[in-house]
């Protein structure tokens, strides 16, 4: 039952994608492209470690390491894709005991401390990644500057803030029944 139900969804989004703009459906289906591309990055780094190290007996250091920052980059990308998707834990039981304009206040309440939570975890990354690209800090084996890896704190928080503060104008405009 639940398979129709995604399926019949994403036949619905589609349908919806065809009156978007074109902006509108990159900033929707980036993330799950780029999401997509670091888990299949992430799978290919991971069979070569296995191969090289058990089949012919080498040990590739690189592969270890990108398969690391791969997981890193795509955890904060799906982490906004859920953001995106309103899909993030929450305790629904509030949603069954308020009204539905006390219950609309309250998750506009809540989105106004998450988008501000998101902003100052931006800026404490924005620091931490200046700071290790100032001081050169760079990965053990390829000497990637480290800055460049942590500055995807800085950015996604960014987007997710920009995405709960939209959800907070969504909620405004809609009339509770």
């Amino acid at each position: 039952m639940g398979f129709l139900r995604n399926l019949s969804y994403r036949f619905t989004k589609r349908e919806e994608d065809d009156k978007r703009s074109v902006f509108g459906l990159l900033w929707d289906h980036l993330e799950e492209t780029v999401a997509a591309i670091l888990f299949l990055a992430l799978l290919v780094f991971c069979l070569l470690q296995v191969l090289f190290r058990f089949v012919i007996n080498i040990s590739l250091d690189w592969t270890e390491e990108l398969a690391s920052f791969s997981f890193i980059i795509m955890v904060y990308v799906a982490a906004s894709l859920g953001v995106a998707r309103n899909r993030h834990a929450r305790a629904e039981i509030v949603d069954l005991l308020l009204s539905p304009r006390a219950l609309r206040i309250l998750n506009m309440f809540v989105a106004l401390v998450w988008g501000i939570f998101n902003l100052l975890i931006a800026h404490a990354g924005w620091g931490m990644a200046t700071d290790a690209i100032e001081i050169g800090l760079t990965s053990p084996v390829l000497e990637i500057p480290m800055g460049w890896l942590y500055m995807v704190i800085p950015v996604m928080f960014t987007v997710m803030a920009v995405r709960v503060f939209s959800r907070i104008v969504t909620l405004w405009k809609e009339r509770p029944v």
